[in-house]
């Protein structure tokens, strides 16, 4: 051993069933160079590079510890814990932090930034401690932005400036013999000289004064449009990105057919809340929480190995981005056969779909309906097992039935029964309103899957079989610790790279884990050869 090993150093300073011990000891094997070849040039130019291996294991080391780049390096610099997690020498003295972000982007550029998590997976799946068939619980959870939230003065206005800044660096790049055909419809110095781009200094309490500044922001954005929209700038595809969210905000924001000129208007669910992050959006996980920004959707397994993950905007329903999730899954040769949640992925139509792909999901029935009607529900009248018939509370069973269309414009059987029954009944008072002669009743398009959600959910043992969508909370628990309750960079694709890295880390923790668990009695676990 030399003096500059770090072994000569920390010896059992950092205990052996440490991440950073682990990640000493697998360190090798989980990630080698030659995985990420193919995001680097074959060229012998230039000062040698860090090695790839070192930096994925640096941002896994990143997402464990939640520290930012700068952080990150300082502490592979100075901390022993990190030395040895790295497999370097005492002496190394790091490197520059913008390291971290080229390599980001080149992972990102050639489509790679998923790689370290389907290695986890592969180990996972070589070292049996994930199954292919393994039953699995699911559920989403927020990620606040990192964007700063605008109101719609200074979103317009900022909307502004980037385009005018956009126009500024192409016409510096256009063709001298080539005319732009371009004029400025207001001088630029109106947004982007020094003092100029901020708010503006005007009574904000007088409702006056901001209703002048708001016609003069939408005055000059539809100049603004238009000047480009005549030009030959809007040719180019910056220009014109630029120009389709700002045309975005006019609509979702400014109502401009009020007698007293433009106005703000109440934004929907889909309104964009900041021009330097335009994907971030509101929503809410429930009446008391809000989200602001995006969602992680997390597949997991009962031993909790995260076995997929997606990033969406907050105001995206938790089942949508679920059949993807499982494609990717299956590419990777994992296959469940049953899926655990919550009632936000317990419709029928979700199971149907399940159903179809050979997946029995198991999830509380959601409350479809919040209405205070004291009057029969469907719920209160019983269905044939064949779904032809329909017997009410007073044990009156009917076959008629009409096809209608739903709110989708499927069809769906509303059987009905008879005037003469309906009329003398004497349950009338609590099964009609009391303009109508008879009682109707819609099954849904997808009646068989909601019977088998309820017959699923009367059983015995459902309380405490249901008990297994728990461990996607725990592993959703350690993803937050790990930092993944705030974005770190703008935009859904940047961070669901920061999430790929928070899961792998959270299964290189649980994989080594498990190993040590199986083994306790025996040599230290050896992952060489299990097939990464």
């Amino acid at each position: 051993m030399s003096f500059c090993e770090i072994e000569a150093w920390c010896g059992e300073l950092v205990p052996e069933d440490s991440f950073y011990a682990r990640m000493n000891r697998y360190g090798d094997e989980w990630f080698r160079d030659e995985d990420f070849a193919g995001i680097y040039k074959d060229s012998n130019l230039g000062r040698p590079n860090v090695p790839p291996s070192l930096l994925a294991r640096a941002l896994i080391l990143q997402n464990y510890a939640d520290c930012p780049d700068r952080e990150l390096v300082a502490r592979i610099k100075f901390d022993l814990r990190y030395k040895k997690a790295l497999g370097v020498s005492i002496n190394y003295a790091g490197f520059h932090p913008s390291l971290l972000s080229h390599f980001r982007a080149r992972l990102i550029l050639n489509e790679k930034e998923s790689l370290i998590f389907e290695k986890s997976i592969e180990t996972a799946l070589n070292s049996g401690c994930l199954k292919k068939d393994e039953v699995q619980a699911l559920d989403s959870m927020p990620v606040k932005g990192a964007a700063a939230l605008q109101d719609t003065y200074t979103l317009l206005r900022t909307q502004i400036q980037k385009i005018l800044r956009e126009v500024r660096r192409q016409l510096k790049s256009w063709p001298k013999k080539t005319p732009h055909n371009f004029s400025y419809p207001f001088s630029w110095e109106k947004y982007l000289a020094e003092g100029n781009t901020g708010k503006p200094d005007i009574p904000w309490d007088d409702k006056g004064a901001k209703r002048k500044y708001l016609g003069e922001l939408v005055s000059d954005a539809r100049a603004l449009m238009g000047a480009v929209r005549e030009s030959k700038l809007y040719e180019q595809e910056s220009v014109k990105d630029a120009l389709e969210l700002l045309e975005r905000l006019l609509g979702q924001d400014i109502d401009e057919d009020g007698p007293d000129g433009p106005k703000i208007k109440k934004g929907g669910e889909d309104r964009v809340l900041s021009t330097n992050d335009p994907e971030m959006r509101h929503a809410r996980k429930s009446k008391s929480k809000l989200i602001k920004g995006y969602k992680a959707h997390v597949h997991t397994s009962e031993k909790e190995i995260v076995t997929e993950i997606d990033i969406t905007s907050a105001n995206v329903h938790d089942k949508e981005p679920v059949e993807g999730m499982l494609e990717r899954q299956r590419a990777r040769g994992v296959e469940p056969k049953r899926l655990y949640g919550d009632c936000h992925y317990g419709d029928a139509e979700f199971r149907a779909i399940m159903e179809e792909k050979g997946i029995e999901v198991v999830a509380k029935m959601p409350v479809t309906s919040s209405s205070k009607s004291t009057l029969f529900g469907k719920r209160d009248f019983e269905l044939s097992p064949a779904l032809d018939q329909v017997t009410c509370p007073a044990q009156v069973t009917t076959s008629e039935y009409r096809l209608r269309k739903d709110e989708k414009g499927r069809e769906c059987r509303a059987f009905s029964f008879s005037k003469k029954f309906c009329g003398g009944c004497s349950l009338r008072a609590n099964c009609l309103a009391q303009n109508h002669s008879r009682r109707w009743v819609r099954l849904h398009h997808h009646e068989d899957q909601l019977q088998k959600a309820l017959r699923q959910n009367a059983q015995p043992g459902f309380r405490e079989d249901f008990k297994r969508r728990l461990v996607v909370e725990r592993v959703q628990a350690r993803l937050q610790s790990y930092g993944l309750r705030q974005a770190r960079y703008f935009g859904a694709r940047r961070i669901k790279l920061q999430a790929l890295f928070t899961a792998a880390a959270n299964n290189f923790w649980r994989i080594t884990q498990l190993i040590a668990e199986a083994s306790r009695a025996g040599p230290p676990p050896d992952l060489a050869g299990v097939g990464v």
